[in-house]
């Protein structure tokens, strides 16, 4: 058994002559010794037969020394063959989760853009009124302020208010967020007054939501920890959505059709502007608008009529800038998938009243960039690629705008890649767009964010 073991010894270390081992001095007694070729059959020793004691004490002298050396090798293997395989799973797992890089500054693809479509003959039909599109009537009775909201809702000064100017008795509300006033922990002192303000127009397929919506609220919160006066802001609903004092949805009278209907709601922003515009402590003035409220403050922008009576507009108050996330911006577009078109033509029949494409695209966006001067306010637009309001509306807006001739300084545009959130959803989410060199990830929120401190600050 011993003999096994020299042998085994002996056949991994034998690459090294007797005469190379440490504290080994050759006898004159014996015989020369030739160092051994590395690859020769290794120590030939007769098996059974006795080791001279030298060759015994060398060979105990050789192994520890030898095995430290096969054991840090066998270390060093290991060790590379876990970077690599860290490595390997490093790439992998990125390429997994890392969406396809597109040119820096270019995010949305350019549509292909066409002439006008000319629709069809519409047949006799009948719009898709409250969701379900039967009820002739809608049940709803208007929201009301949570409490202990902070800060609550306070009507718009009476000169602005609708009661009084369109034969209802609408009162319109809004939430003010004072620099400096309930801020976050950590805000910085602002600066006097007037301050960049940024009126916020809430989210709801034109029939829903409120002022008291949670998202607004924390994105109020971050722009009035930047020195931001922020207002949220009311406007009527359509079925079944009311607001304070609104006339009350009904398809068989002439007040109930109205009440929340595309004049109406149009109105309603252009008297919020209206008021912001003459308030003391507002100084320049964005609109940062979701789904519903995104389409009103495109409109905004773009809307250079002029009117001497209620709610009294023309081009000078229009906002300094607005920021649209997910807003549709043309009412006739039937060029997206299956049940995506049936929920886009349900709301949009609910809100404008007609199931008519070609009065639905009078009544949109689009048709009024046709109508409008060139001179459009700053728009900043953006939609996710796989969200409730179908991405062909961006391409739309973009199209109209290039038909019209409105410089490119005026508008810019952001689709997101592989996101399903809608409007103030996706306030937080990453832009997509894969960052050249050590340029920092952006959010949709510093875009906003940017793009108001460009036009309201400076």
């Amino acid at each position: 058994m011993m003999n096994n073991l020299d042998d085994r010894r002996c056949s991994l270390f034998s690459s090294r002559s007797r005469a190379d081992i440490p504290h080994e001095t050759a006898s004159s007694s014996d015989p020369p010794r030739r160092r051994r070729s590395r690859f020769a059959r290794p120590c030939s020793y007769p098996k059974g037969k006795p080791m001279k004691p030298t060759e015994e004490k060398a060979t105990s002298k050789l192994a520890p020394a030898n095995r430290n050396r096969v054991w840090r090798f066998l270390k060093s293997a290991g060790l590379c063959c876990l970077v690599t395989l860290c490595c390997f799973l490093f790439v992998f797992l990125g390429l997994r989760v890392t969406p396809p890089a597109r040119a820096q500054g270019t995010p949305t693809p350019t549509p292909t853009c066409t002439a006008t479509p000319a629709f069809s003959p519409t047949p006799t039909c009948t719009p898709c009124v409250n969701g379900i599109c039967e009820l002739p009537l809608c049940d709803a009775t208007p929201h009301s302020t949570p409490p202990h909201a902070i800060p609550p809702g306070t009507p718009i000064p009476s000169a602005y208010q609708p009661n009084g100017h369109d034969t209802t008795n609408t009162v319109l509300y809004w939430r003010e967020y004072v620099p400096g006033v309930d801020t976050l922990p950590g805000c910085p002192s602002p600066s006097p007054s007037p301050w960049p303000t940024v009126l916020i127009l809430h989210e709801g397929h034109f029939a829903g939501g409120s002022i008291y919506s949670g998202q607004l609220e924390d994105i109020a919160r971050e722009l009035q920890c930047l020195g931001y006066f922020v207002l949220i802001g009311d406007y009527r609903l359509a079925p079944c959505g009311l607001v304070e004092g609104q006339t009350a949805h009904s398809e068989s009278t002439q007040a109930g059709r109205d009440s929340g209907r595309p004049v109406q709601q149009k109105n309603d922003i252009k008297s919020l502007i209206r008021a912001a515009r003459n308030d003391v402590r507002v100084g320049k003035l964005g609109v940062l608008g979701g789904s519903s409220g995104a389409t009103h403050a495109a409109w905004v922008a773009i809307d250079q009529t002029q009117s001497t009576v209620w709610p009294v507009w023309d081009k000078n108050l229009r906002p300094d800038a607005v920021a649209c996330l997910s807003g549709a911006y043309d009412f006739s577009d039937r060029s997206m998938p299956g049940l995506l078109q049936d929920a886009f033509v349900q709301k949009i029949e609910n809100y404008t009243d007609t199931c008519v494409r070609t009065e639905q695209r009078e009544l949109s966006i689009v048709r009024k960039i046709e109508t409008s001067p060139t001179g459009i306010k700053p728009i900043f637009a953006f939609n996710c690629d796989a969200e409730a309001m179908p991405v062909s509306q961006i391409g739309d807006l973009i199209c109209a705008l290039q038909n019209r001739g409105v410089s490119p300084s005026l508008y810019q545009t952001l689709i997101i890649p592989d996101n399903n959130h809608h409007a103030f959803q996706y306030w937080h989410d990453w832009d997509g767009v894969v960052p050249v060199g050590n340029a920092p990830t952006l959010t949709i929120a510093t875009h906003v964010i940017d793009f108001f401190d460009t036009y309201l600050k400076h």
